[in-house]
This record gives C-alpha cells, sequence and structure tokens, in this order.
C-alpha cells in the first residue's frame, strides 16, 4: 500500500477507540512505548459511553445519516455528528470556543474516533496556500466547519436521525412494556435576526417598582414539543415547530411518532397532557387507540360547570387524603395534617367535541351531546379552601372508581419541565444554537434532546449494572448533568487514559508508573490519599 493511500485511510476510516486495558498494558509493559498519555479528564465523560453507542447501533446511524444539501462531501458527516454530541454533552455553548475546549484536547478526540494522523495534520489541504508559515492546518476542522454542517442538514434529516436512534433504544431494552408519555412544549427565544423565526405576542407576568404586573411582549423563535416518558425520563418523540404554532396541532402527529419509535417492544398506555394540548377530537382518537388520557379542562367549559356541579351534590365517588407536614426545628418543631379532598365523576357529555369526528357537532341542538367521559374534582388542595367555581377539573378517559390515581398521574406531569426542558436550557445549552438561522436552531434541538436521550439511558444501563454488582454509581439519572460532569472528573483526576494504536486504556497514576517499570518509596507513598489506596489495589 503506497503511503498516499495510507494517507487517506488514516484520514477517512473512522471507528471509535476501543478499550483494553490489558491490551494496553501488555504493550506498555513489553515496549515501553505508546502513542499518547493525556490526564482522564473530560474522557470519563466518554468512557464506556461510545461503546454503548456502538453495541446499540447509535453509531452505525450517524455513519449511514445523509445530508441532501452537500453537493461534494468531503469529511463523512459522522464525524460531525459525534463531534456536536461532545460538544453537547461537555456543555461547550460558544462554536468558537471548540478549538481551545475540544479540539485541542486529543484524549477525548481519539476516542470519539478521529486518527493520530486527522488530529495532526486535518482532513484535507484546502486552504494550505493562504496560511501563513508555519502555521497548522486546522485540526480536525474548523468550528465554522461544523456550524456550516448543522445549517446544511434539514429538519427532516436530523428529525429522522433522532427517531433512528430512539428506536435503537426501544430495540436495546430501554423502556418499560407499558409506557407513560407526559406531552408539553417549550420556547426556544431567539433575536428577530434568526432568520425563519416565527413571532408571537404573549402576556408575561414581569416585577416592577409598584409590583408584579402582567405585560404584553414579542417573542421571536422556535417551539419544541416533546412526548417524554415518566420512567425512563427519556423524549421519546420530539416535534420543533415556530413559535406562534398552536400545540395542539401537533399532539397526534407526536404521539404517532412516539408509537413507530417504539415499534413491537413497548406500548404507550397513557398520556399526560397540559391543557394546551385539550383537544376533542385528539383525546377521542386516543380513546381509539386504548390509550388513557389525564387533562385539565378550562374554566369556561361547559362539562367543567357540570362536573363542579355534581361533586358539590356529592353525585361522585370521593376521596380524602391526609399527609403529615413537618414544620420548625427544635423547640419549635410542629406536626400537622394535610388533607386534600377530591371527587371523581363519571359519564359526563357535555365536551361536545369529544366525539367521533365523522358525526359533526350540531350547532345549537340540546340533544347533541359528546362520547362520555370521566373527571376528577379538586375540592381542597392540602388545608386549602377552594370556592365550588374555582374547583380544578381534570378530563380523563380511565377509571374514577379511584380518582387519587389519575390525580396523582397528572401530579407527574411537571417532570418534563423540570427534567427536560428547564435542565435542557440549563445544563444542556438548549437554546445557544450554532448558527442564526432555521436549520441551525432545529438541527441543534434535535442533536441536544437525542444526545439527553442516549446519557440517560447510557447512565440507567451503568447504574443498574452497578446494583447488580452492588456497588454504588455516580452515574444514576437521578444526579443532574452537571453534578454528574464533577462527580465523574473528581472521581478520575488520579486517572490517565493511554493511547496505543486502536487502543485505549485507563489506569490509576501508580499503575501506571509500575507498568513503565518505576517504584514508590513507601514512606513517600503514605504521604499521599491516592497513593495509600493504591497500595491496597488488587494486582
Amino acid at each position: 500500500m503506497s503511503s498516499f493511500t495510507e494517507a487517506l485511510k488514516d484520514r477517512f476510516t473512522f471507528a471509535p477507540a476501543i478499550r483494553d486495558d490489558e491490551q494496553v498494558a501488555q504493550i506498555v509493559r513489553t515496549t515501553k512505548t505508546m502513542d499518547s498519555i493525556h490526564n482522564l479528564e473530560d474522557e470519563a465523560v466518554l468512557d464506556h459511553f461510545m461503546a454503548y453507542l456502538s453495541e446499540i447501533g447509535v453509531l452505525k446511524s450517524f455513519s449511514d445519516f445523509r445530508a441532501s444539501q452537500y453537493q461534494r462531501v468531503m469529511i463523512p458527516f459522522y464525524y460531525f455528528l459525534v463531534t456536536y454530541m461532545a460538544k453537547t454533552l461537555l456543555a461547550v455553548t460558544s462554536m468558537r470556543s471548540l478549538p481551545a475546549l475540544l479540539f485541542s484536547d486529543q484524549g477525548i478526540m481519539r476516542t470519539l474516533g478521529f486518527s493520530a494522523f486527522v488530529l495532526e495534520e486535518g482532513y484535507c489541504d484546502r486552504g494550505a496556500g493562504k496560511r501563513k508559515e508555519g502555521t497548522k492546518p486546522a485540526s480536525p476542522f474548523t468550528h465554522q466547519t461544523l456550524a456550516e454542517f448543522m445549517t446544511m442538514a434539514t429538519p427532516q434529516e436530523m428529525e429522522q436521525l433522532f427517531n433512528t436512534d430512539i428506536a435503537l433504544l426501544a430495540a436495546s431494552g430501554v423502556f418499560h412494556k407499558k409506557v407513560t408519555g407526559i406531552v408539553d412544549g417549550t420556547d426556544i427565544e431567539t433575536t428577530p435576526t434568526y432568520k425563519g423565526a416565527g413571532m408571537v405576542r404573549r402576556k408575561k407576568k414581569e416585577q416592577k417598582k409598584t409590583g408584579i404586573k402582567e405585560v404584553e411582549c414579542i417573542l421571536y423563535g422556535w417551539k419544541a414539543i416533546a412526548l417524554f416518558d415518566r420512567h425512563t425520563e427519556i423524549p421519546i418523540a420530539v416535534k420543533v415547530v415556530p413559535i406562534h404554532e398552536h400545540e395542539s396541532s401537533y399532539a397526534r402527529t407526536l404521539i404517532e411518532q412516539a408509537q413507530r419509535n417504539l415499534g413491537t417492544y413497548s406500548q404507550l398506555t397513557k398520556i399526560l397532557m397540559d391543557r394546551g394540548f385539550l383537544d376533542g377530537a385528539t383525546l377521542y382518537w386516543l380513546t381509539g387507540q386504548k390509550i388513557t388520557f389525564v387533562v385539565p379542562a378550562k374554566s369556561n367549559m361547559d362539562i367543567t360547570e357540570d362536573a363542579r356541579r355534581l361533586a358539590l351534590a356529592d353525585m361522585g365517588i370521593t376521596e380524602i387524603r391526609e399527609e403529615a407536614k413537618t414544620t420548625g426545628r427544635g423547640k419549635h418543631k410542629t406536626e400537622s395534617l394535610q388533607v386534600t379532598q377530591i371527587t371523581g365523576v363519571t359519564d359526563l357529555t357535555s365536551y361536545n367535541a369529544y366525539r367521533d369526528p365523522e358525526k359533526p357537532v350540531k350547532v345549537n341542538r340540546k340533544n347533541d351531546v359528546g362520547s362520555k367521559i370521566n373527571a376528577v374534582v379538586v375540592r381542597q388542595y392540602r388545608n386549602e379552601f377552594i370556592k365550588p367555581e374555582q374547583w380544578p377539573v381534570f378530563l380523563t378517559n380511565g377509571s374514577v372508581e379511584h380518582p387519587f390515581e389519575a390525580y396523582d398521574d397528572y401530579d407527574d406531569r411537571s417532570l418534563i419541565e423540570n427534567l427536560l426542558f428547564r435542565e435542557g436550557k440549563q445544563g444542556w445549552n438548549l437554546q445557544h444554537a450554532p448558527t442564526r438561522t432555521e436549520n441551525g436552531v432545529i438541527s441543534h434541538v434535535y442533536m441536544t434532546f437525542l444526545t439527553m436521550a442516549l446519557t440517560t439511558a447510557y447512565r440507567s444501563q451503568e447504574e443498574d449494572e452497578g446494583e447488580a454488582q452492588d456497588r454504588p454509581s455516580s452515574l444514576s439519572p437521578t444526579i443532574g448533568i452537571r453534578n454528574w460532569r464533577r462527580r465523574l472528573v473528581q472521581e478520575n483526576q488520579d486517572q490517565v487514559i493511554v493511547f496505543c494504536g486502536i487502543y485505549y486504556g485507563i489506569f490509576h497514576l501508580m499503575d501506571f508508573v509500575q507498568l513503565m517499570g518505576g517504584q514508590m518509596k513507601v514512606q513517600s507513598a503514605t504521604k499521599s490519599p491516592s497513593f495509600r489506596r493504591t497500595l491496597h489495589r488488587s494486582p
């Protein structure tokens, strides 16, 4: 094979580095040579993660990805996808920071699958004549090149990639057999300078000197609508639409996509939605799909008034829950009972829109009614007195024989706001798109949610394996992503990552010294806690 052919092979052959501690230890012990060695910092986040993605087929989906707007492909799209995933996972906010915070870290880049040749020479010699003498080429490519890829990839292509990989998670057994989905949307706010951004007028509460006032403002950007699994805390389906579009228009499309993503491996059996998704035709369709729903009714609806009236007349099933509450400390510590009272009402027919769409509503016909639906009315919440005309009402096609079941189900709806949307914006830079274009924003949203889904699935698997081996794990999904990153760095601060060819190994610093033939004096070792731990490690 010629040197030119070998160079091309080194440039364009892609595969994540393979962890094999024994293989690397043998090479280092016998030859005392290696390709490179680095402190284990951000690489700790990627350790085993890339192997997990390869095992379930995600990396293959990356290698099969095609961006149709590219007329000439010089760099495999796989590299752009894994790089952007690493940028998201490691919380690199600015594209301009990539060369300093990501590209310059050979340990991370080698773990992602970049060869040493590419990291030294780059992917092509384009622009070599314009570079000043002694200036190295962009390695492995420029941040503008990655931003351009996120712009050139169409929303349909990025959505398809997201759906493909969620289906791979389902095939790997990540989801429960019966899935409870939570549907909600969040604004991805931008400025008017973003091309293709939607616009909507909203009323917001703002803190003024005279108190909190409601003011009208104009928002620009897009809206991300997601179906979120209550148990695994993974987004199963996502739609990104202009900010002025109404969520209810996409509820059925989103749920149907989630069903396709789950395939035959899991079944969507329950949906929890906010009142923004209240749509009679969609709810009737869910009943036909044998999917239970819980959604709050609006105060001005006829069915809301009927449910309140029947509950006031005690024409339903009423349950009372008492919860102990402790306040104060020490001598001032007191305990009290908080009472919540709710009533389940059955067979309401005053929601005319909840009906077969083939049978249109007859306006001003007293005998024209909707299909039967149930309701849960909250009469008292934790000792708080609520006026009957203000009692919250929840609609459901499920049983209300035990009304607290539907009530508790809806209480979990807030999980999507806290664990997906708020965490996405604060810990995953959801609102920091790579370019001010429609494709750039939408591609960024899909890649962010995809990275969150894959990371959560990986952490869940590692936690399960840790519990099976009776050992604690720092990978628990209950730990926020920012705490998780910090904890991994702390746990691996005495580790090094060593590369030998396509393999890499991770060793405690003292173990590596011994591999290289060095020795530590016991009296010196006892001065350091990390050294003392090494002395007790099994050989």
